[in-house]
């Protein structure tokens, strides 16, 4: 007869208990992760690889993110953050792909934010609106979902998870 084997219940409850996205403490030292981009329709479009690192930067006072994208057709992009946590709003980003700040807001425990960068192949006067929703799965396992939309029209969804190395 089987028997399953039992569950580890010697959870560090410590680490649970707070599950909040911190994109400043998260992001600090190296994270690797992969993730995919659909359609709207859910069709895949592109597979990626991103690795990111992050530092202090005390002139700053903030943390800055740098993510290196690896895409299946060879593609490289790399997007670079400055974060810190602000007063009233929480935190204050600039994003040097989009060319200036995020608007960034919590609800509950996830990490929302929305910028405007031009895509690859477009007119330079248009851009995109990227809608992103980070959430933390586990101390060391962060979702990042990300909507791409131009004048309101849905265009793909990137979804990526990112694990901290050295944890």
């Amino acid at each position: 007869m089987y028997a399953p084997k039992a569950l580890d219940m010697n959870l560090d409850v410590r680490r649970l208990n707070d599950m909040t996205c911190r994109p400043e403490r998260f992001f600090l030292g190296r994270c690797g992760g992969s993730g995919v981009v659909r359609s709207v329709f859910g069709r895949l479009l592109r597979r990626f690889t991103v690795s990111t690192t992050g530092t202090v930067e005390t002139g700053y006072g903030a943390v800055q993110v740098v993510h290196t994208f690896v895409f299946d057709n060879g593609d490289i992009e790399i997007m670079k953050w400055l974060v810190t946590e602000g007063e009233a709003s929480g935190y204050m980003f600039y994003d040097d792909h989009s060319g200036g700040g995020l608007t960034v807001h919590r609800i509950g425990e996830d990490f929302h934010y929305h910028f405007h960068a031009a895509l690859r192949g477009c007119p330079r006067p248009l851009k995109a609106r990227f809608d992103g929703r980070m959430t933390l799965l586990a101390p060391e396992s962060l979702m990042v979902v990300v909507r791409v939309s131009l004048f309101g029209i849905p265009l793909a969804v990137m979804t990526a998870v990112h694990r901290r190395q050295g944890v």
